[in-house]
């Protein structure tokens, strides 16, 4: 039998806030809603399924306020009826999200119970982990890969870059917190790491593991 495929989008900066950010996003949700029933390119073969959802990877906000906050609910939602994107939508937190006041991470929590949260489509297990894996977010995570074993197929997605050394500006993310976080998810079947951002869409290996 073909193995499950699992449809999904991903995307990342929405940056509501910044000048010209909430026409953009419009017309991409618009683009989203617009892609199952499309081929993907021949080399692919097939056509776009209706996805499960949509992964924001960070900087959701330019500057974390109450007013960005609302214009990301406005167009992107959270179940895929309350808003202009029609799937459920699963974000993290990125940089320009969290000044001191920000009311960002207060709105995690009720949207998904916690900056750090997982969920399951299917076998396939999703994991949310903050701005980036530290030592508090990888405390949450290591029960949660003892639970899945070392067979489950998991995806985890935050918002800075594990490229090596600080591309981007990335200031927050130390490279023994990414060692740390690279050796937690070691044994486990980690298929893929989604992050933001870079402002551009890229591809690489990180430890074998396609990012």
């Amino acid at each position: 039998a073909a193995p499950a495929t699992i449809t999904f989008f991903v995307g990342s900066d929405s940056h509501f806030g910044y000048v010209g950010m909430e026409d953009a996003n419009r017309a991409m949700v618009e683009q989203m809603n617009a892609l199952p029933g499309t081929p993907y390119p021949e080399a692919i073969g097939g056509r776009v399924e209706t996805p499960r959802g949509v992964l924001m990877t960070g900087d959701l906000t330019d500057n974390g306020t109450l007013a960005e906050v609302a214009l990301f609910e406005q167009v992107y939602g959270l179940t895929g009826k309350d808003a202009l994107l029609r799937y459920p939508v699963y974000e993290s937190v990125g940089n320009h999200d969290v000044n001191s006041e920000s009311p960002i991470k207060e709105r995690q929590k009720t949207r998904h119970g916690g900056i750090n949260y997982a969920w399951d489509w299917d076998d396939l297990r999703l994991l949310c982990l903050d701005m980036y894996p530290d030592a508090t977010t990888r405390e949450w995570l290591l029960p949660e890969l003892r639970k899945a074993g070392p067979d489950r197929p998991l995806i985890a997605s935050f918002h800075c870059p594990v490229l090596p050394g600080n591309q981007g500006g990335s200031r927050a993310w130390p490279d023994e917190d990414k060692e740390a976080f690279g050796r937690a998810i070691d044994e486990h079947n980690v298929i893929a790491v989604f992050h933001g951002h870079m402002h551009a869409p890229g591809h690489y290996v990180w430890r074998d593991r396609p990012v």
